[in-house]
């Protein structure tokens, strides 16, 4: 994934992801072993430790029949996918939850040692940055003495200064390969900024506004642990439609979920018309799903590639090689969707490869390319098919059912 990768890059270090989990990644597997399975069970651990963290902070702050239902959240598909997948996101899922219930709890110095550790682990740690600012508003102008009476243990001190340690070294280490860096992050950044801009969308906007008022009313009415969830789900929020990608969708839950504990833990505060007011911004969030920001739904009713058209694909593959008479082909298939052809062609002779960004433009050695999209699909996702050569032919899929062959740059429709 990162740093030194053989496997990878035998040139470079490659740098488009921070280094803190990898590192965590890689103590396991000198203990453990390496397999996919092991990697699987560190997002676990942090899944489950996330898991006990939001349990936590109910169990404090709410009543205990929400805290059960509210856990309910961890059962569901997009979020037992962030727990079963070898990804960061689990990692970040628990020092958000921890995050917040050093705020709660007024740790001032654990959460700001969170916060630049989070930094090591993904990018993505900068949408808390969001809820630590207002908590510290909320108490500046309610206590304007607060920094001079809050109480820091020497652990407090320990911890903020291991972390500030680490990212200093992470600082230095990106300087002495800041090329790499660069480069990598420019890749990130390019692929980030062509997507759709969250505040272009309608209900993105509105969503915003709606949770924002909420967080205005909290912070008027000195509701501090309501507002600290209102911040929450309004960053949560802004990071699933910034990020636009399947990981990002447990986010879009869990930010419905803090919306709806406030609801839920007022009832017996506020009058009827408040809490179905509260309660419909949770059930609008939910009704309109992942259509935020174009993002294509996790769960859908139609195949992203059907059978037949996968078969279709296959076919001309098979036709390609046996027309050129070559022993074995090297094929490039776009964005993860080499895994739905890998079983059915490894006995092929047919090799399937994946570049690092920066390579997929110089690279020369690919016979047949191939590309399958969809409507909902992001413009960005389009990005690498004007970037790569090929030899043989261009195979793109647009739609089930339809596949274009296109050889020496004159297209054949089957």
């Amino acid at each position: 994934y990162t740093l030194f990768s053989p496997v990878l890059s035998d040139t470079k270090i490659v740098m488009w992801m921070q280094p803190a989990y990898i590192i965590i990644q890689g103590i396991v597997f000198k203990i453990f072993g390496y397999s996919f399975e092991i990697a699987r069970m560190v997002s676990w651990v942090f899944y489950l430790l996330a898991i006990f963290t939001f349990y936590k902070i109910l169990q404090r702050y709410f009543q205990k029949k929400l805290t059960y239902i509210s856990l309910m959240v961890f059962l569901v598909p997009a979020g037992l996918a962030i727990g079963n997948v070898a990804r960061m996101d689990s990692a970040i899922l628990f020092l958000y939850c921890l995050g917040i219930y050093f705020l709660l709890e007024k740790k001032y110095i654990l959460v700001l040692s969170l916060f630049v550790f989070g930094f090591l682990v993904h990018f993505n740690i900068v949408y808390f940055g969001f809820v630590f600012l207002v908590a510290l508003i909320f108490d500046y102008f309610n206590d304007k003495h607060l920094f001079n009476n809050f109480k820091v243990s020497h652990y407090d001190y320990v911890l903020l200064f291991s972390s500030i340690l680490f990212a200093v070294a992470y600082c230095v280490f990106i300087y002495f390969n800041l090329a790499d860096f660069q480069n990598d992050m420019a890749f990130q950044f390019a692929r980030k900024l062509n997507r759709q801009p969250f505040y272009e969308s309608f209900k993105n906007v509105s969503i915003i506004f709606i949770v924002m008022s909420f967080g205005v009313y909290f912070f008027i009415k000195k509701e501090r642990n309501s507002l600290i969830f209102t911040a929450s789900a309004l960053s949560l929020f802004i990071l699933f439609s910034n990020g636009q990608e399947m990981w990002y969708q447990f986010f879009l839950t869990l930010s419905a979920t803090f919306l709806f504990i406030i609801a839920a833990n007022r009832f017996n505060k506020i009058n009827f018309k408040r809490v179905f007011a509260v309660c419909w911004v949770l059930i609008y969030l939910v009704l309109m799903g992942s259509d935020f920001s174009g993002m294509r739904p996790v769960v859908t009713k139609k195949e992203y590639i059907d059978h037949d058209t996968k078969e279709q694909i296959l076919k001309e593959i098979k036709s390609l090689k046996k027309e050129t008479n070559l022993k074995s082909l090297t094929l490039y298939i776009n964005r993860g969707n080499n895994l739905l052809f890998y079983n059915l062609l490894k006995n092929e002779d047919i090799t399937i490869v994946h570049f690092l960004p920066e390579k997929i433009e110089k690279n020369r050695d690919i016979d047949i390319a191939i590309y399958i999209y969809r409507e909902n699909d992001l413009k960005w996702l389009k990005r690498d098919e004007k970037m790569l050569n090929y030899k043989l032919a261009k195979i793109v899929s647009t739609k089930n059912g339809e596949v274009k062959v296109y050889k020496n740059h004159s297209r054949v429709d089957v």
